[in-house]
């Protein structure tokens, strides 16, 4: 007990808060199971999960996340912020939103990944004291939008300060690993790979680079 509370002080109140965008594959590809395993695993992290593992996963305190949903385009994104005193009502808020997502078009994977990098980086001008990163699930190929090459052309031109916001991908389903290392090697990210490991746990692991 007294280690869990010197964790959870460690995370909520002394830890540099954390931004942390979200951009989730709702391609007509992940009907099904695969739309049920990510609802699953991104509501564990709300407090539904009360595992030792899923409780040092959960949201923060003083956290700030983004929702972008994508398809063959990219969702405008969803807001949250989690303070101390509503910090129930906001996780239910994004439990909620979670919820709701439905599959449905092709796979915008690099559009997607743009404009939440371009989103985090404008949030991150604007508040330096956060750490940034992103966070992309998607189950198949880049189909729509972007090109890799169009991708890596964009974040190429960007001034070096602009750079540095980290792509975590998680390679699900059908994903293609050599698209989504591409996002990892330009931004220093790294992919993780869910065919393999349960969803859930590979949320929980990416949690603690967050």
């Amino acid at each position: 007990l007294v280690v869990d509370a010197v964790l959870d002080a460690f995370d909520n109140q002394i830890r540099r808060p954390a931004d942390s965008t979200f951009v989730l594959d709702i391609s007509g590809s992940m009907a099904g199971e695969r739309m049920t395993q990510m609802k699953t695993a991104l509501q564990g992290l709300t407090g539904l999960d009360t595992s030792l593992s899923g409780r040092f996963a959960r949201l923060r305190e003083r956290e700030n996340i983004s929702m972008v949903a994508f398809d063959d385009t990219v969702r405008p994104a969803v807001q949250f912020k989690l303070g101390k005193a509503d910090r129930a009502a906001t996780e239910g808020r994004v439990r909620d939103y979670i919820s709701k997502l439905e599959p449905t078009g092709g796979t915008a994977v690099f559009s997607a990944a743009q404009v939440a990098y371009q989103e985090s980086l404008a949030r991150r001008k604007a508040d330096a004291s956060r750490y940034y990163s992103v966070v992309l699930l998607t189950d198949g190929q880049s189909n729509k939008g972007l090109s890799p090459a169009e991708f890596e052309t964009w974040y190429a031109a960007l001034p070096e300060a602009d750079k540095g916001i980290r792509i975590f991908s998680i390679q699900f389903g059908d994903a293609k690993a050599d698209q989504l290392e591409a996002l990892a090697r330009l931004t220093g990210g790294r992919v993780f790979n869910a065919t393999k490991t349960p969803l859930a746990q590979v949320f929980k692991e990416i949690r603690g680079y967050q």
